[in-house]
């Protein structure tokens, strides 16, 4: 296949990709209720979110029309993924060298390591060998403090929050034309910090202790572009304080399902062969005036 072939194709992906990730995002916003509690929406989100990519696979077997200026098109695609990925990028190698800077001080309660560094806050790192850096200043804080704080870590240790973090960051470097893929990856980010104030408080923590370690310690949340920092506190201290929505575990396992099924549907749909011209004959059918004609004698 020749250059400009290969690029016309890439840009007819680059279009196809671009409208049919409308519809998980699209969906991922009308399922993702408040009835479902903060652990269904991020579930949703998730589901949403990971749509996007097999949609985009689909849009490579079966691309869409051509498009013009397709050296144009396939030029700004791969310099915005570019510039979308450098921020998490650059967070995981600070990351990294905050962790190798720090001093180890102790692991969670599941056993994760813990190290002192220069954060302004408690965060969690890492997929399969999760880190847990705690403010300097945390060797000094009451025990009690300090052994909610890595309960909180724990919990996002748990819940596989930093992966799906960070496959949020990749579905949008990958999508960054895409507004509604920004717009989930922040929701998901949100609901997963209050999924996991909700399975402290589930725990017998009092409302309003949690809500004074949030005041005090989250207040400088690190703006590190692979760290799990999503809901802003104040709002995060009044949901506390106030009690989030009871989820409605019925309507969850409807959101959950509706998600995946009608984005498959619309996948196999897309992959069905189509069907041939009403006018069309059957291959192999013999037209009626090549038929063997009896001759009479």
């Amino acid at each position: 296949m020749s250059a400009p072939a290969t690029l016309e194709l890439a840009a007819a992906v680059v279009a196809g990709a671009a409208w049919r990730s409308v519809l998980p995002l699209a969906l991922g916003g009308l399922c993702a209720r408040p009835r479902l509690g903060a652990g269904g929406q991020h579930a949703v989100w998730s589901l949403a979110l990971g749509l996007v990519p097999v949609l985009g696979l689909q849009a490579a077997v079966q691309p869409g029309p051509l498009v013009p200026h397709a050296g144009l098109v396939v030029g700004a695609w791969a310099l915005g993924v570019v510039v979308a990925l450098a921020v998490p990028l650059a967070g995981l190698v600070e990351l990294a060298r905050l962790t190798r800077a720090g001093r180890p001080f102790g692991t969670t309660p599941g056993g994760a390591p813990v190290r002192l560094a220069d954060v302004a806050a408690p965060l969690t790192w890492g997929a399969w060998r999760p880190v847990v850096l705690l403010p300097r200043a945390a060797a000094d804080w009451a025990p009690a403090d300090r052994a909610l704080a890595l309960a909180h870590e724990q919990a996002h240790i748990d819940r596989r929050d930093w992966l799906v973090h960070a496959l949020g960051w990749a579905v949008c470097g990958l999508f960054w034309f895409q507004p509604l893929a920004w717009w989930a990856r922040r929701r998901l980010a949100e609901h997963a910090e209050d999924a996991v104030d909700d399975a402290i408080l589930a725990r017998g923590v009092r409302p309003a202790a949690y809500a004074r370690l949030l005041l005090g310690v989250a207040a400088g949340a690190p703006s590190l572009g692979l760290s799990v920092a999503g809901a802003p506190v104040a709002r995060r201290v009044r949901r506390v304080l106030a009690g989030g929505p009871r989820p409605d575990r019925r309507l969850a396992a409807l959101a959950l399902g509706l998600v995946p099924a009608v984005a498959l549907l619309f996948v196999a749909r897309a992959l069905a062969p189509p069907s041939p011209p009403a006018d069309c004959q059957v291959a192999g059918a013999v037209p009626p005036l090549l038929m063997p004609v009896e001759v009479l004698p």
